[in-house]
């Protein structure tokens, strides 16, 4: 168990509960369950969480130590682009490109549906008999792990290996030639279509 005391800059919400940021530990998601209706941005907080990776832990305590008077919990805006993010850290990437933010979208949407699929295909292994908090922290890494491959995947697909893999396969089917170099139906590699006797 580890305690951490801050000031909130901000409380987010996901797929699979909330997360709080701090300012002094920037880029670190204190994940909750539930939203932290007795504090908001600009409140310092003390934390009691246990670490579940390098970037997050799991909230076990909040206490509001310093009210400043702003608005408590999670607040709903328009241009809240990390709504619909995953507690595990998987808000979209800091910075303004738009492109970037709605990449990162179309990403968690994708991956939901093919955890889903993977999970009941049991092409990821659950531990048996696994407790529901840790099975919670299996399936939010894993989320988070296809959300981050598939962004990386889209944002440069050609460096993909999904698109490299397909590729190697389209050159071995035309036998190496380029569409411009395959040898014509008259004249193959092998000489003429005429066969002799």
């Amino acid at each position: 168990m580890a305690k951490q005391k801050g000031t909130i800059t901000k409380v987010t919400k996901g797929k699979f509960g909330y997360a709080v940021l701090l300012a002094e530990r920037d880029g670190f998601y204190f994940n909750t369950k539930f939203s932290p209706s007795d504090c908001g941005e600009g409140d310092v907080v003390g934390i009691d969480f246990t670490q579940k990776g390098e970037n997050r832990g799991n909230v076990t305590k909040i206490t509001l130590l310093t009210d400043n008077g702003g608005p408590k919990g999670h607040q709903e805006a328009a241009s809240d682009w990390s709504e619909g993010s995953s507690s595990g850290g998987g808000s979209a990437p800091a910075g303004g490109d738009r492109n970037d933010r709605i990449t990162w979208q179309s990403c968690q949407k994708v991956a939901a549906p093919l955890l889903a699929t993977l999970v009941a295909s049991n092409a990821i292994a659950l531990p048996a008999k696994t407790k529901a908090p840790e099975l919670y922290d299996i399936l939010v890494a894993a989320y988070d792990t296809l959300v981050v491959k598939l962004f990386n995947d889209a944002s440069d697909p050609r460096s993909s290996a999904a698109f490299k893999g397909e590729a190697a396969i389209e050159e071995d089917a035309d036998g190496g030639w380029g569409s411009d170099e395959a040898p014509s139906d008259a004249e193959s590699e092998w000489g003429s279509d005429e066969w002799a006797d």
